[in-house]
């Protein structure tokens, strides 16, 4: 079977996950600044109000406090579980991990409850970064100290229902989410409550249940504005602008949006607000509000500009290049989209070059310029060609920096010779499982082809059914019509003959008329209908002769007049023979055919036309 180049990748790829699949951290955003020296509490509660209300001053005052410097280990878990929120609000989940490690280095009671606490945090970051695994491991740690009464028994239950959500089953990860639902409910735990409505609506999302998908999403919107927490507010109203752009509908989708970046101002965090600016731009480039569009496409771009954001200039630059393209303002277009390729190449940004690229070629098309047009399609194509090989020795590299980067800081996990061999063994068995499923969808293909190929020819045989039964009906008329003429002529001819015997007078005028009559001048027209008969029944014929070989051409012939179900009369004066000429030679074809005294012959040619 073949197997594309890009699904090769693929395996590869899982492959490589399941030999790295101890996911280590990044490194941290601290600076190098002096060891802070004061009383840290105070310090403390005032680092934990900036991270709700302006994480990017949380960052400036985190980076004067540094860990190796803070004495009391009470204050150094604080902080780095502090540190730790930041990062899981900005999806840095290995640095999270990496902070809540070093939290966990400062606390000496193996059954403490702040160890339990981070524990459960790691889950909860492994889980976002993918590790499995790892999310197994902590929650068994912690599952022989936390019991239904337990406090922080609501927060196992969100890691527990996050691990099915993460092995894909959502059904059981919902029913075990709402129970931990109810209990943060019963203790007013907003904060984990709004989480687990978040996670809720993940998981009908997974199982297209949008109705209750948009319902939870409403529901921790609900409770981030009473929290008044503008961080996980703007996100939460990014994510309803995601789910309605989604639905297409896109001007609920701008108007969450917008909501987003009311809250963006607040956190002050720039980088999101370009985002913000070019998600709601996109919807009305989509919209065909290209003036709006463009306007939030500069705004951004002067954003970017103005605090030294690179990748943001190269976006803005890509998306005013597409826009003014669609607006065939071409020269605008060109310089927008030169300035992305350049951007994109200092950067060595090779996916956001090969977008340039693609928008390139389509410019060209646009202008007509068709073979600048080819060029950009060609160079496309080969950049995205490397940039998934490279982009597997990337994604390999850096597990594999990861793995080692764990190991010095002394992770817990490590994984023995026999539990790689089982994730192996599984990683086997789930490619054999791909290989027979891709077995079936060929062989089903395959099936619904014949199936296509059998009603096909069936609608063949119904049409050249119904284009036979037309032919015969025509041929029956025909007949039908010589033989009336036939008769009424016959009729004639004794008439005149017998007027030629009494009547001398005009004697000469009725003999010219007889000679005519007696010249047979419908004869040809029985040569057509004898022609006629033979080449539309060539078939039929055939199939005769397959099945009775006996049979003579005089009883071919008589077959299919019999079919026609006509009188023996009516074939006899066709035939110009007697009556008991055909009766004669329809018993030898019954004869032939082996039929019973019971068996209508005129049914049973009828029937062998219809059947296959």
């Amino acid at each position: 079977m073949y197997i594309s180049q890009n699904t090769m990748m693929k395996l590869i790829k899982i492959f490589l996950i399941i030999y790295f699949c101890i996911v280590g951290s990044s490194s941290v955003v601290l600076g190098q600044s002096a060891l802070y020296q004061g009383d840290l509490k105070p310090k403390l509660d005032y680092l934990s109000k900036l991270l709700q209300e302006d994480p990017e001053e949380f960052v400036k005052e985190a980076n004067l406090i540094r860990g190796q410097g803070i004495k009391d280990a009470s204050s150094a878990v604080d902080f780095y579980s502090l540190l730790s929120e930041y990062y899981y609000a900005r999806g840095k989940f290995d640095s999270m991990s990496w902070s809540l490690n070093k939290a966990k280095s400062f606390v000496k009671d193996d059954k403490s409850s702040n160890l339990i606490s981070i524990y459960l945090q790691l889950a909860t970051s492994f889980y976002f970064s993918g590790n499995t695994d790892s999310v197994k491991y902590y929650q068994n740690i912690v599952s022989d100290f936390i019991d239904e009464q337990s406090p922080f028994y609501p927060q196992f239950l969100l890691v527990e229902g996050m691990k099915y959500q993460r092995a894909a089953n959502y059904v059981k990860s919902i029913e075990v989410i709402i129970e931990a639902a109810k209990i943060l409910e019963s203790q007013n735990n907003q904060a984990k409550l709004a989480i687990a409505y978040n996670n809720l609506a993940i998981n009908y999302e997974k199982l297209q249940l949008i109705d209750l998908q948009l319902e939870y999403l409403l529901k921790a919107q609900e409770i981030n504005s009473l929290l008044e927490i503008p961080y996980h507010l703007a996100i939460n109203y990014n994510n309803l602008g995601v789910f309605f752009k989604n639905q297409n509908d896109l001007e609920k989708a701008v108007y969450y949006y917008e909501l987003s970046y009311d809250n963006l101002k607040k956190v002050k965090s720039t980088f999101l607000l370009a985002q913000n600016m070019t998600n709601r731009a996109n919807i009305h480039e989509k919209m065909g509000e290209y003036e709006i569009a463009e306007q939030l496409f500069l705004e951004c771009e002067r954003l970017c500009e103005e605090n030294q954001i690179h990748y943001g200039l190269m976006a803005s630059a890509i998306n005013l290049g597409n826009l003014y393209r669609i607006k065939k303002r071409y020269i605008e277009s060109e310089v927008q989209l030169n300035r992305a390729l350049e951007l994109s190449r200092v950067l060595k940004t090779k996916k956001e070059e090969g977008a340039v690229l693609q928008r390139l070629f389509w410019l060209e098309r646009d202008r007509g310029e068709y073979a600048k047009a080819l060029d950009f399609q060609t160079r496309y194509h080969a950049l995205n060609d490397s940039i998934i090989n490279e982009k597997v020795k990337i994604e390999a590299n850096e597990l594999r920096d990861m793995y080692e980067m764990e190991k010095k800081e002394n992770a817990i996990i490590i994984l023995s010779n026999q539990k790689l061999y089982q994730q192996y063994v599984i990683a086997l068995m789930a490619l054999g499982l791909f290989v027979l499923l891709i077995i079936l969808i060929l062989w089903n293909n395959k099936r619904k082809l014949a199936e296509k190929e059998l009603q096909k020819e069936a609608l063949q045989r119904s049409h050249m059914k119904t284009l036979l039964q037309n032919k015969d009906r025509e041929f029956k008329g025909l007949a039908g019509q010589f033989l009336d003429i036939k008769a009424q002529l016959d009729e004639a001819t004794i008439k005149i003959s017998s007027i030629m015997n009494t009547d001398a007078q005009d004697h000469h005028k009725f003999k010219k008329i007889d000679e005519i009559l007696n010249k047979k001048p419908f004869e040809s027209i029985k040569n057509n209908l004898d022609t006629q008969i033979s080449s539309q029944n060539t078939e039929f014929f055939n199939r005769l002769l397959n099945k009775f070989p006996d049979l003579s051409p005089a009883e071919l012939n008589l077959c299919a007049y019999l079919r026609l179900n006509m009188s023996t009369k009516d074939i006899a004066e066709l035939l110009n023979r007697s009556v008991r000429t055909i009766e004669t030679t329809r018993a030898n074809i019954r004869r032939k055919m082996t039929l019973e005294s019971q068996d209508n012959l005129v049914s049973f040619l009828m029937g062998f036309v219809d059947s296959n």
